[in-house]
């Protein structure tokens, strides 16, 4: 695990891969939730939600998403997602996510706000 996201509740080591460039030569923009989407649900595993929604039939699901980017990554690289629980609310779970490069050692994404809502 990265040092830089150390306070995060679940930080996971993800491979660059080739196909998740664009044109421009590094990673497109809309890659960054899928790696947003890896982390929460690993996280969501690691807190046995998954279970819990089989037992009372509710579900999380995303009604806000932001993205700030600082760095593009390019290809090869591994970055850490780390994502944290920012407040759970009555029926709100606000959740933040960062990135760090491995090759660079920096923050490139921060401050990435999730919602979800358990309906």
């Amino acid at each position: 695990m990265n040092e830089k996201l150390q306070d995060f509740n679940l930080v996971e080591e993800i491979p660059v891969r080739w196909g998740d460039m664009d044109a421009r030569g590094h990673v497109n923009n809309t890659v960054y939730f899928r790696y947003f989407e890896s982390s929460r649900i690993a996280l969501f595993h690691k807190l046995k939600v998954y279970e819990d929604m089989e037992e009372i039939g509710d579900a999380p699901i995303l009604v806000y998403t932001h993205c700030n980017f600082k760095a593009p990554v390019i290809y090869p690289d591994t970055i850490f997602v780390g994502v944290r629980i920012v407040s759970i609310e009555e029926s709100k779970v606000r959740m933040t996510h960062s990135i760090v490069s491995k090759n660079l050692n920096r923050l490139l994404y921060m401050k990435r706000h999730r919602v979800l809502v358990l309906c």
